[in-house]
């Protein structure tokens, strides 16, 4: 049992960030935000999966525990918008209880409408997950979280060790496309590559000024 929820915890950041294209839209209203995430996986990264899992299935993934992961998150009013082996496009809500790992690490403002990622924000969320979040963020031995002065370079050669060249090179061209809509429905979108969100060493700011 504690495999298959460590499994569930390592899925559910991997859609977050470990992917060929993943994209976050935030749609601001009035004291609160609709979060829409959707991800295709990459061909090393769900051979990964798979061996992790040790799943022959077509579908490494269920609806089941994508709301499971939702619940983790905080997120409310949570649907399925798709859910096939190469994509996984979940929507979600948050408000101003503070309830969720977003605002409560300050990666998101709702009073301002922004979203900030920086050093404190990402280690407040690194903070508040659940211990099983953060062992597998640990897996990624990522310098944004160890803070120990490891450079890119370094980081990918470690991941390339680890993890094997396969994996490494389709890390090195992951993005993460943000997309905010404020309340009076203006839109700005920042793409940002997995190496700098998990090497971060500049605060990033998306609002509509």
């Amino acid at each position: 049992m504690l495999k298959k929820i460590y499994y569930v915890i390592f899925f559910a950041f991997s859609i977050f960030f470990v992917s060929c294209n993943s994209d976050l839209k935030v749609k601001f209203n009035k004291n609160s935000a609709e979060i829409t995430f959707s991800s295709i996986l990459g061909n090393e990264f769900l051979d990964t999966i798979s061996a992790f899992s040790e799943s022959d299935d077509e579908n490494i993934f269920n609806s089941e525990e994508i709301f499971s992961i939702a619940e983790e998150l905080g997120l409310k009013e949570s649907k399925i918008l798709n859910l096939t082996k190469e994509n996984v496009k979940l929507k979600g809500k948050v408000d101003s209880s503070n309830s969720d790992l977003f605002t409560k690490s300050k990666i998101l403002n709702l009073n301002l409408e922004k979203i900030e990622i920086s050093l404190e924000s990402i280690l407040n969320f690194y903070n508040n997950c659940p211990k099983l979040f953060q062992n597998y963020l640990d897996l990624f031995m990522a310098p944004v979280f160890t803070q120990d002065g490891t450079t890119e370079e370094e980081w990918l050669s470690t991941i390339e060790e680890v993890y094997g060249s396969p994996l490494k090179n389709e890390i090195e061209k992951a993005n993460l496309t943000i997309t905010v809509e404020n309340s009076q429905n203006k839109k700005k979108s920042v793409k940002i590559p997995l190496v700098k969100l998990f090497n971060l060493t500049e605060k990033i700011e998306i609002y509509i000024e």
